[in-house]
């Protein structure tokens, strides 16, 4: 009998075992699936928010070819994806265009209209117009003859050397605070 009772209380010890040890890992799992699960938990009560579309600024200034005269109320036309806007440049020749929900892969063309100036337009990617904070346009030379002439007394001034002259790019550029906005139809 004596051998019948340790068999029993060995059973019993290994049924103990085994209790204790799936007791063990049930609980692990349990802690490690609450506090650490592996995906995290998507609730589908509660509205997420949207993602923000990326704002592209596309701004700078509009210059004479040397880059010593700003031109101001020169008309820019930036279009993107068949939709276009238009401003005029402030008086120091600044613009400024912020773009809503575009990829910054996308080809845009900008085109730039000034009295006295040839008409100047850029196809680029709006990730280069973001960048590129200077456009240069080409004076239209005056028509022949129709200057006044010489003056009997009067003081030669002749032309004015590169050096005289103060480039524009001395001067720190200062974002246009009144951007148009452009926004992808989502």
């Amino acid at each position: 009998m004596a051998d019948d009772s340790s068999l029993r209380s060995g059973f019993i010890k290994g049924v103990g075992a085994l209790l204790a040890a799936l007791v063990l890992f049930v609980s692990e799992q349990y802690i490690q699936h609450r506090y650490w699960p592996d995906k995290p938990q998507q609730e589908t009560n509660v509205p997420q928010p949207p993602v923000a579309p990326a704002i592209i600024p596309i701004d700078g200034r509009v210059v004479d070819t040397l880059g010593t005269k700003t031109i101001a109320n020169a008309l820019v036309d930036l279009s993107v994806n068949g939709m276009h806007q238009q401003q005029n440049t402030d008086s120091e020749g600044r613009y400024a265009f912020s773009l809503q929900g575009f990829d910054r892969n996308l080809a845009a063309s900008m085109s730039v209209k000034a009295p006295g100036y040839k008409d100047e337009s850029v196809n680029l990617l709006l990730s280069a117009m973001a960048e590129n904070k200077e456009l240069r346009l080409e004076a239209l030379a005056p028509p022949p003859g129709t200057g006044t002439g010489a003056v009997v007394g009067s003081k030669w001034v002749g032309p004015v050397t590169l050096s005289e002259l103060k480039p524009v790019g001395s001067v720190k550029y200062m974002k246009r605070m009144d951007a148009r906005v452009l926004s992808a139809k989502n």
